[in-house]
């Protein structure tokens, strides 16, 4: 596959001057004047677009608690004093100022496989939320920060019938040495640098879309492009967040539901009470982020009568624009190839279009923290390579011949 030629090369030195007055502080306040009111963590959507999440969060354990019971318990123990909020927890029925939420957003099955062979099912799951700190009064949303989370999981047997929902609840709140996604939430809560607000300028993800080639990859797969292109606009606005710790406007899907995210989001309080409780409008970019994908090819070499070596290879370009000026102030290429063996009689095969996904979320995992961490920018530069027992992954920052 050929990768796309740069319409315009901006080295990345200037980048981080221009960046730099978005990222830096002016006259920043330390911290968000006034109390924040806990307001819960709900599913910003409906069960046709986050049916399994949203059946999770109204799941309970043996004993009665529910998911929000225990981010709540989580919460608690954590000293606000020190954090960039003051978060108030047991303020009920009472009008505050300021809210945050926790929105589910996004969930994801990667892959739901049963192998007779081990007699064993694996999942490959994810989340993303946005936390959000809003203004009650004036209908505004103050900041948003994204956050991805992801579940690997092997059951004996074949699971691949279980009730996802159940699923999800059981590895949402597991503490068995994986993620216990209550504290994590917690502790992302009390870490973000909502002071942010008060510094520099808006981002969000306004545009994913991709060449000729990357249609014919699709439809070679059965794929929906415009469902794969919402998932990396999730991706990439949750990768951007997490990596920069920057606030983001949420990410609005190409073709929603109409309970989905069009223009402004709906805040439910878990309370129930009608304080918190609001619809706010998306405040417009600053900087636009698009995503352009060349597209992705798959190349096949028989290794035994059941063995299949293959070689997946992809491209896309990221850029960042000034909205009012119209000034381009990034625009990068990155390639990334992964050869993985495929096994088809013990059912040893994750599907081509989650390999895809994941090859897509590294690759803008690491572009993303490129901008601001000078060492990843020189290794994706150089080629990082990643190994592991049955896979090997090369992505690179392209540069032109």
């Amino acid at each position: 596959m050929q990768r796309r030629a740069f319409l315009r090369k901006i080295v990345l030195s200037n980048l981080l001057i221009a960046f730099g007055g978005y990222f830096s502080c002016t006259s920043a306040l330390a911290r968000i004047p006034g109390t924040v009111t806990w307001g819960g963590v709900y599913p910003l959507g409906n069960k046709n677009s986050l049916p399994h999440v949203t059946g999770a969060l109204g799941l309970a354990t043996d004993e009665g608690i529910t998911f929000n019971n225990l981010v709540l318990a989580e919460l608690r123990e954590i000293n606000w004093s020190i954090a960039s909020v003051d978060l108030r927890t047991g303020l009920k029925r009472k009008l505050t100022r300021y809210g945050l939420v926790m929105a589910f957003a996004y969930e994801r099955v990667l892959t739901d496989l049963y192998s007779p062979k081990l007699d064993a099912t694996q999942f490959d799951l994810r989340l993303i939320a946005y936390t959000i700190l809003y203004d009650v009064e004036d209908r505004k949303i103050i900041a948003a920060f994204a956050n991805r989370y992801r579940f690997f999981d092997s059951r004996p047997g074949d699971t691949t019938k279980t009730n996802l929902a159940s699923l999800y609840f059981d590895l949402m709140i597991g503490d068995d040495g994986n993620l216990n996604l209550p504290k994590q939430a917690a502790k992302d809560i009390s870490d973000f640098p909502f002071e942010l607000k008060y510094r520099g300028k808006t981002f969000k993800v306004t545009s994913i879309t991709g060449s000729k080639f990357a249609e014919e990859s699709a439809s070679a797969l059965g794929m929906d492009l415009i469902l794969y292109y919402d998932d990396i606009g999730f991706v990439a606005t949750c990768a951007f967040s997490e990596k920069l710790l920057s606030p983001v406007i949420p990410y609005e899907k190409t073709r929603a539901l109409t309970t989905d995210l069009i223009g402004e989001m709906k805040i439910i309080a878990t309370d129930g009470e009608g304080a918190l409780n609001t619809s706010v409008p998306l405040p417009e970019p600053e900087i636009a982020i698009t995503v352009f994908h060349d597209g992705w090819d798959f190349k096949e070499k028989s290794l035994s009568d059941q063995r299949i070596q293959v070689t997946l290879a992809t491209s896309f370009t990221i850029s960042f624009k000034d909205q009012q000026s119209g000034t381009l102030l990034y625009e990068q290429g990155f390639f990334g190839q992964q050869d993985f063996v495929e096994i088809d009689s013990i059912g040893y095969k994750i599907s081509r279009s989650a390999r895809i996904y994941r090859m897509h979320e590294a690759l803008l995992d690491r572009a993303l923290l490129s901008i601001a961490d000078s060492a990843t920018r020189g290794a994706l530069f150089d080629g990082i390579s990643v190994e592991n027992e049955s896979e090997h992954t090369f992505l690179q920052a392209v540069e032109e011949d």
